[in-house]
């Protein structure tokens, strides 16, 4: 086993890169999540809700949706969206 020994300015700099880089990823990761599209049983899982449940908010325009044939997707933003503005603080 090799050993490397650097100065603490040097392992301070390469500590801050690497959270950084952490950080980034994290934004990258989050940017990827919200462009992804879910069919209604996915965003049916997501809301823990029933499938009547679903197609309530949709008919109300609670929740927006894209239709290609008789398939419908919801994105991923528009469903965390939904639950932020409903999530209760205390």
């Amino acid at each position: 086993m090799n050993f490397s020994v650097i100065e603490d300015e040097r392992f301070k700099e390469l500590e801050a890169n690497i959270l950084f880089i952490k950080a980034f990823l994290a934004t990258f990761q989050d940017k990827q999540q919200q462009d992804r599209w879910l069919s209604k049983a996915e965003a049916q899982q997501r809301l823990k809700c029933s499938k009547k449940t679903l197609e309530n908010w949709m008919k109300k325009g609670l929740l927006t949706y894209s239709q290609i044939g008789h398939k419908i997707y919801i994105q991923a933003e528009v469903i965390e969206n939904f639950l932020k503005e409903r999530s209760i603080s205390k």
